[in-house]
């Protein structure tokens, strides 16, 4: 590789896509000065990048799939190029539980697995270069190469599988550097992982298109993303969830100047909005989407109730159904969410169809009813559902919180404040902590789960009988527990 390097300007024009499929494309637009990355605190130009990606290619099994559960952000980014110069497929789970990588491993037999440190069971490095390798412009993938496989979070049922050509996630990261206005060597910090599509289209695909750079971390705490926004450099976006975020606002820390900040994986409230608009001093964007289509619209959540679709994309109503059609989407895709088009290219989001519920002749969305109980001051986190196993024959919602300051009543009392009597939470459980995944999330099955612990921990303090035990003069009361088989 020499500094003559050269890269196309961009990748395939989203009105092209499916022209383009058999072309190729670049696996970065980068200068060879730019910075790709920082890692540790140390930029990664286009040079070196390029010739770690070379030295792990080289290292890779002649299998067909990768399961990429990199960590580190920089070593996901060379290990995901490598793969895709040796013209295999990154299978990305969607967790890093036993069962998530062996189904993963289930679907694809020819997978091997990638660590921060091992390939497949070897221990491996991205070698130590001076910035020249062998390379002497940067690589071209073919556009119709599936480049990676993801799988859906499995938030309201088993995770599906979904591949994506290099073509495709071009296009899609291309359309949402023109919306949100990327500028060249821009840092993108990240919370969440790079195997979830909000991480792989903002922190992986979108430096890849737009040469900004990529921080290696992933933040978690709010200290992290202080630190992580600090020792990277201007123009800054930061790519949050509201998990984090609600944190983040919590702790009450001094921000550096971000140019603004990216939210996804679930609804914003507007009061939550305005307060990290008003606390990092910048705008906040929501981006809709999903994993079978990547990002489709995004709003300014503290100014816009709708959602603006991205360029390309269009949504038309058919026999009770929304379907989304565009350049990455050229069969189309129905809708899991209840939308109203409010104009030619904006949409109101209504919320998911397996989220409203109807109590009483009454309508509402979870997702609307969980953020109002998390804007009550003192509320850490919490979520609220319907409440499938109560045995009454009128449905009614239940809810764990999070909340240590505060007692179950005056929650009760602060959320009767802002919805219908119809839709408080009965019961309310107070818990320690909620089981999020590592986007933020929490799947059904974790939140009946712990559901089941929480009515079942209940039952137990309900059922103590308290009985009277003489101790030589004086009358005490002890709590004997009685269990009921």
């Amino acid at each position: 590789m020499d500094a003559g390097l050269q890269a196309r300007p961009s990748g395939p024009r989203p009105s092209s896509v499916g022209a383009l499929q058999a072309e190729s494309f670049p696996l970065c637009v980068h200068r060879p000065e730019d910075t790709v990355a920082w890692s540790r605190a140390q930029r990664i130009n286009c040079l070196t990048f390029l010739s770690h990606v070379e030295h792990v290619a080289r290292q890779l099994p002649g299998k067909g799939h990768a399961v990429n559960l990199c960590d580190d952000r920089y070593h996901f980014l060379v290990t995901f190029c490598a793969v895709l110069l040796r013209r295999q497929t990154n299978a990305l789970p969607h967790g890093r539980t036993d069962a998530a990588i062996a189904e993963c491993a289930r679907q694809f037999p020819d997978s091997y697995l990638i660590t921060d440190n091992h390939i497949d069971g070897v221990a491996y490095s991205l070698g130590t270069v001076s910035g020249a390798g062998s390379l002497v412009s940067t690589p071209e993938i073919p556009g119709d190469h599936t480049a990676a496989v993801l799988f859906t979070s499995g938030t309201t049922g088993v995770p599906r599988a979904h591949s994506q050509s290099w073509s495709n996630l071009l296009a899609r990261a291309s359309v949402t550097r023109d919306r949100l206005r990327i500028e060249p060597q821009a840092s993108i910090i990240a919370t969440v992982p790079p195997q979830h599509m909000f991480g792989l289209e903002t922190s992986v695909m979108l430096p890849l298109v737009s040469r900004a750079c990529t921080d290696a971390r992933r933040p978690f705490f709010p200290s992290d993303v202080r630190d992580a926004l600090s020792l990277t450099h201007a123009p800054r976006v930061l790519a949050i969830t509201p998990v984090h975020l609600r944190a983040c606002l919590e702790a009450g820390l001094q921000w550096p100047d971000v140019r603004f900040l990216l939210s996804a994986t679930a609804p914003l409230s507007v009061p939550l909005a305005e307060r990290a608009e008003q606390t990092f001093r910048a705008p906040l964007l929501e981006i809709y989407g999903s994993t079978e289509t990547g990002a489709i619209a995004t709003r300014r959540t503290a100014k816009e109730d709708s959602w603006r679709l991205c360029d390309g994309l269009a949504i038309s109503q058919h026999e009770g159904q929304i379907r989304l059609t565009g350049p990455w989407l050229r069969e189309g895709f129905v809708l899991q969410d209840q939308v109203e088009p409010t104009g030619v290219d904006r949409l109101r989001l209504l919320g998911r169809s397996c989220d409203l519920v109807n109590i009483a002749g009454k309508r509402g969305s979870l997702a609307d009813l969980t953020n109002k109980l998390l804007d009550i001051d003192g509320v850490v986190d919490g979520v609220l559902l319907a409440d499938d196993e109560s045995g009454r024959p009128l449905p009614r919602l239940s809810g764990l919180v999070v909340a240590p300051g505060l007692s179950k009543r005056e929650v009760i009392r602060a959320l009767a404040r802002q919805v219908d009597p119809v839709f408080l939470p009965r019961p309310l459980y107070m818990v320690s902590e909620l089981n999020r995944n590592a986007s933020g999330k929490l799947p059904d099955r974790r939140i009946h789960a712990m559901l089941k612990t929480a009515r079942r921990n209940c039952a137990l303090e309900t059922r103590e009988v308290p009985q009277r035990v003489e101790v030589g003069s004086e009358l005490r009361r002890k709590v004997r527990p009685t269990f009921v088989p």
